[in-house]
């Protein structure tokens, strides 16, 4: 979370980079205290239960899973590692106050995504 303001105990214009909860968290946290904040992502905000493949929480599909992941070459882990997960996400009530508060005329919060 990035801060500047003027010195004068004014609303501070607050960047806040992330897509996931803790960046949920700090924009929410900072509009709410009346500051100006942009919250920039890579991706569009998406709400989901698990930030990963739920298979891997399943105990029938765990194991074989992890078999499957360390046979690969060294050089192809990270690559599964990023297949299986696929950014953070923000819980709904979160996400749903998010967009109400970005889409509210004169709201001092501001959406930004990259894609």
């Amino acid at each position: 979370v990035a801060r500047r303001s003027g010195g004068d105990g004014g609303p501070a214009s607050v960047l806040v980079i992330g897509g996931g909860i803790s960046a949920a968290q700090a924009a929410l946290t900072a509009s709410r205290a009346g500051h100006r904040v942009v919250l920039r992502s890579r991706r569009p905000l998406q709400s989901r239960p698990f930030d990963i493949a739920v298979g891997w929480l399943d105990v029938r599909h765990a194991d074989r899973l992890r078999f499957e992941y360390l046979c690969l070459p060294p050089t192809r882990r990270l690559q599964a590692i990023r297949d299986a997960t696929a950014g953070g996400s923000v819980p709904a009530p979160y996400l749903e106050e998010l967009q109400r508060l970005a889409a509210s005329p004169g709201s001092s919060l501001r959406i930004e995504v990259d894609e």
